[in-house]
């Protein structure tokens, strides 16, 4: 599995241990280290969670105003938001469906081709640090919790979970919590709301 942040790509024997000292901070695209390597941790224990070892999802660390645009851009909505995900997996008919797998086979007529050990390409997940800050002082969290949260949130929209309607929402939510649980990120306080 890898997960790359920013310009920085991990794999999974290669995560840092938190040090700061595994990659160029430069490599980071400006993130602080503590940060990328938290991300970089997380991200990767999230995937295995998941059952998703050939898998392969970009996250980019971002400010305020560059979250506005994107979400301008791509939603229609002119305000910062705290996470946007973007998947590339969703069959669009006449796509080339590229899949992980054991040998190289496939059918390039119809579109489906498997080839050794390529990593399943999932999506991107786009975080806004400055509004992550803001809501960990504003629900009275860590800043690692907060970060953790929005980046399991997003990696749950790449495989399909959503938020639409109140059943879905407590199905993701649940599994959010989940998660958050068992990476050691809980909160001892009530739910809060956020404008993912």
């Amino acid at each position: 599995m890898r997960l790359h942040i920013n310009d920085w790509t991990v794999e999974e024997d290669n995560i840092p241990d938190g040090g700061g000292d595994a990659y160029d901070a430069g490599g980071t695209g400006g993130v602080r280290s503590e940060l990328a390597d938290f991300v970089a941790q997380t991200g990767i224990k999230v995937l295995a969670m998941l059952g998703q070892e050939h898998d392969e999802v970009g996250v980019t660390l971002v400010t305020d105003a560059d979250m506005q645009q994107m979400n301008r851009e791509h939603r229609g909505i002119d305000a910062p938001t705290d996470v946007l995900s973007f998947a590339l997996d969703d069959d669009a008919p006449g796509d080339v469906a590229i899949a992980s797998g054991d040998v190289a086979s496939g059918d390039i007529a119809t579109g489906h081709v498997t080839l050794a050990n390529l990593p399943h390409l999932v999506g991107d997940i786009i975080i806004s640090v400055e509004r992550a800050e803001a809501q960990s002082e504003e629900y009275g969290h860590s800043l690692q919790r907060e970060i953790g949260f929005l980046l399991i949130h997003g990696l749950l929209h790449l495989y399909g979970y959503d938020h639409i309607d109140e059943q879905d929402r407590i199905a993701m939510r649940a599994e959010e919590e989940r998660i958050l649980a068992v990476l050691g990120l809980g909160r001892d306080v009530p739910e809060t709301p956020h404008n993912s």
